[in-house]
């Protein structure tokens, strides 16, 4: 993610936040000082949350992708190498004791 829309984001994130934050403010929930540190710690929480989930998502993405590979050229990600099914269950068998 680049450095521009991340801190834009984070602009976003915080400015609905110090929205809510002042709301609760002004209802006497909280103190300005604790607004302040809240609205800071839930920007830096939901930054982070949402980076994981982009992480999480971005990596399902690339295993699907290894997978569709895998199904059409017979490419194995582990072997680097093309491998071939066996012909018959006996043969993977046998191959499970020679390795």
């Amino acid at each position: 993610m680049s450095p521009m829309l991340q801190a834009a984001l984070g602009s976003i994130i915080r400015g609905l936040l110090a929205g809510a934050a002042g709301y609760l403010v002004s209802k006497g929930v909280w103190s300005s000082d604790a607004a302040k540190i809240y609205v800071e710690a839930a920007t830096l929480g939901s930054l982070s949350l949402g980076w994981s989930i982009y992480q999480k998502w971005k990596s399902h993405q690339l295993i699907e992708w290894l997978q569709d590979l895998a199904s059409r050229t017979g490419w194995h990600p582990i072997h680097g190498s093309v491998v071939q099914p066996p012909s018959s269950p006996q043969q993977s068998l046998d191959a499970g004791f020679r390795g």
